[in-house]
């Protein structure tokens, strides 16, 4: 089956607890901003902005990738009153193996939200797109809590993958779809 029959879906809206999942808004510019701090970006494959406009840019950046297939970049929000959580996202959608990334606020990490949120947006891929066989998760070696996250979703820990950036070591795991409950 080809893999370009993935088709995003602006009116998407995952719910998931008292939370829910919907695409990247240009609105919540300002919010994620105010909500990226030093930690937020410790394991994190970007940087701090520095100010509103680069924010700005990654926004449009995502939006940009939703409307081209390429990503499902969701924002998560507590489902009343629509505060701003955190991030998760599948890229590489037009290959076999699409990549999970999330971050979640500093304000509600220990709460479950980022293993819920990958876990929902896995499911929605699974169940709408049955030619995904499996989806990698890059994490950095040191951040115990997305290693949970990635394990509790039976991910496999790839041995033959490690990598090296300027901020971590990167580790990847293996999500097999088929055996997503």
């Amino acid at each position: 089956m080809s893999l370009e029959k993935f088709k995003f879906d602006q009116d998407l809206v995952i719910y998931c607890d008292n939370f829910k999942l919907i695409p990247i808004d240009i609105a919540y510019t300002g919010e994620m901003f105010r909500s990226i701090s030093d930690n937020t970006v410790k394991f994190t494959s970007f940087n701090k902005p520095r100010c509103l406009d680069e924010t700005l840019e990654f926004v449009n950046s995502a939006i940009n990738q939703n409307s081209n297939n390429e990503s499902l970049i969701m924002m998560i929000l507590e489902e009343k009153p629509n505060k701003f959580i955190g991030m998760v996202g599948l890229h590489e959608l037009k290959s076999h193996s699409p990549k999970i990334g999330i971050w979640i606020k500093d304000s509600f990490h220990g709460k479950g939200i980022g293993k819920k949120s990958a876990k929902a947006i896995i499911t929605y891929l699974t169940e709408k797109y049955s030619f995904y066989k499996e989806v990698i998760y890059p994490v950095a070696k040191n951040n115990i809590p997305s290693r949970k996250i990635a394990e509790n979703l039976g991910g496999v820990l790839d041995q033959n993958y490690s990598s090296k950036s300027k901020k971590y070591e990167l580790i990847r795991y293996i999500i097999n779809l088929r055996k997503i409950s």
